[in-house]
């Protein structure tokens, strides 16, 4: 971006370029937390149930 500071066509397409990037690892840090998420009630419900087996026998 510095070095096309003084071409407006380039530090615009920078500049969009560079929101697309923002976009997308903004949109990987949200699949990461969801997933994570997912993950943690999975083991948890799993535990439970497994737990509720063991109190079974």
């Amino acid at each position: 971006m510095i070095v096309n500071s003084n071409n407006a066509n380039k530090r615009s397409e920078s500049i969009g370029a560079l929101a697309w990037v923002c976009a997308g690892t903004m949109l990987l840090g949200l699949s990461l937390i969801v997933s994570g998420i997912i993950l943690s009630i999975a083991t948890n419900r799993w535990w439970s149930i497994s737990y509720r087996w063991r109190d079974v026998e």
